[in-house]
């Protein structure tokens, strides 16, 4: 493929103001395609460094609730998978086991 046929090439994303993803880098595409990337790597230190910050991509919330989960698990083992099953997600568990015939339909599926 030449590059002007390229699906990233400037040919057929020509950049103009109303596009340009560096004109507000927080609306740029999320995606990790060679564009995106230089464009990444065209932003200035500060603004770079505040699109990778991940320091808040995880509340304490979320941390302490997972915490609660394991602690519980740990102590009343399958009767808390159980009922963590059934507290979460509504669905009451007849096993936990997942049937061999079970296990090589999702297999034949996924191929």
């Amino acid at each position: 493929m030449s590059e002007a046929n390229h699906p990233m090439s400037e040919a057929n994303h020509p950049v103009s103001e109303a596009n340009d993803p560096m004109s507000d880098p927080m609306s740029a595409p999320v995606s990790v395609t060679p564009f995106v990337l230089a464009a990444l790597d065209a932003l200035d230190p500060a603004t770079r460094a505040r699109l990778q910050d991940r320091s808040d991509a995880v509340s304490p919330g979320v941390v302490a609730r997972v915490r609660d989960i394991l602690a519980r698990v740990r102590a009343e083992g399958d009767a808390a998978l159980r009922a963590l099953t059934l507290e979460l997600d509504g669905v009451a568990l007849e096993s936990l086991e997942v049937p061999r015939a079970g296990i090589a339909a999702a297999a034949d599926r996924v191929g």
